[in-house]
């Protein structure tokens, strides 16, 4: 993985959404900077290398949740 894909990755993160279970937002991570995009590079190299996944990463919340537009529930 490149120094060049983590930033093209990174700008077209959307801001503004929920963190992550590790508490995360994107913002941190386009706020972290150069030496945390190395870090991102060397982490994806070893898991990549070793086709080993942290047990966190396979962690994942999915809430669907209804804002009031288009089809959903009806109130009667």
């Amino acid at each position: 993985m490149s120094v060049e894909l983590i930033h093209k990755v990174l700008s077209k993160m959307k801001g503004g959404k929920a963190a992550s279970p590790s508490g995360i937002i994107t913002e941190m991570l386009k706020a972290a900077g150069e030496e945390f995009v190395e870090l991102i590079r060397e982490l994806a190299e070893v898991v990549f290398n070793s086709s080993l996944i942290p047990a966190e990463w396979e962690e994942s919340i999915v809430l669907s949740l209804f804002k009031g537009k288009g089809h959903g529930l009806q109130t009667w």
